[in-house]
């Protein structure tokens, strides 16, 4: 009888503590567009890839089939051209993955819109670029002083004061093997607003038993947005430690306007420089 008189008496004190808990108060549900967009220009061409998903309410689970947007319309615009940036039906519904594409030819415009249009939804974004910042102004390659099969390369590009990174690799041609071989991949300094508005500098090469042989060495520049680079190391780099959101610096600003938010970034690669030694 004890027992049960304690039994009765914790049911009695719990149903007493016991409370209702509200629905939380979510924010008001706004459908908006997510873009992932990428503009690689290779010389004449542009490839364009670009993901489209929608925001969903949170008091609902996230369904990937429920995010995805498939029946949007899709359009870039450079100089006075306009493409259409059809549906790509080879993707597959990953986050990393491209659910529009096309390529096309480009113009000689550096202005570039993308422009998403679904329902009543309409979200853009304008991107410049240089074709300068992808040219060398003068590259040679000349066998360093007190090295065995060592070379110095010298080189200077244009330094327009783009926000990006140049990246410069290096290929020598195996003649017995009849291909490009890979040597070596530096990233220039980002140095702008220079008096001149060049950016020189040299490094050294080792090319193993080909001193005194006549060959051939290319050099291929390569160009992005420094807020993709931003984007890709906070996430990627674990020598930091840092989270995707912190420090804020690393998160770069959203340049998706209109009823989306997102990225458009773009990569360029110049015409590779060929000289032989």
């Amino acid at each position: 009888m004890k027992h049960l008189c304690l039994i009765l008496s914790a049911l009695f004190l719990l149903n007493a503590c016991e409370q209702t808990v509200d629905t939380p108060d979510w924010p008001v549900y706004n459908e908006t567009l997510v873009i992932a967009a990428f503009l690689r220009i290779e010389q004449d061409s542009l490839f364009t890839h670009v993901r489209v998903n929608r925001t969903l309410p949170l008091n609902v689970p996230f369904d990937q089939t429920r995010a995805m947007v498939n029946d949007a319309e899709l359009w870039m615009d450079n100089g006075g051209d306009r493409f259409a940036v059809p549906r790509d039906e080879s993707y597959y519904p990953y986050d990393f993955d491209f659910n529009y594409g096309t390529v096309t030819p480009r113009s000689t415009n550096e202005d570039f819109t993308l422009t998403v249009r679904q329902g009543d939804k309409t979200a853009y974004a304008t991107i410049q670029t240089s074709e300068a910042a992808t040219r060398f102004t003068s590259v040679d390659i000349r066998p360093t002083p007190g090295e065995y099969d060592a070379y110095t390369v010298r080189y200077t590009i244009p330094a327009p004061g783009l926000d990006a990174y140049t990246e410069c690799v290096v290929e020598y041609y195996e003649d017995g093997m009849g291909y490009w071989y890979e040597m070596q991949r530096f990233t220039l300094p980002h140095l702008a607003n220079r008096p001149d508005g060049l950016l020189a500098g040299d490094f050294m090469i080792w090319v193993f038993g080909r001193q005194g042989q006549q060959t051939r060495v290319r050099y291929t520049l390569t160009v992005r947005n420094k807020a993709y680079e931003d984007y890709v190391n906070s996430r990627w780099n674990v020598n930091t430690g840092d989270s995707p959101f912190d420090p804020p610096q690393k998160n770069p600003p959203f340049n998706v306007t209109g009823d989306g938010i997102g990225f458009f970034w773009y990569e360029r690669t110049g015409a590779p420089v060929e000289i032989e030694y």
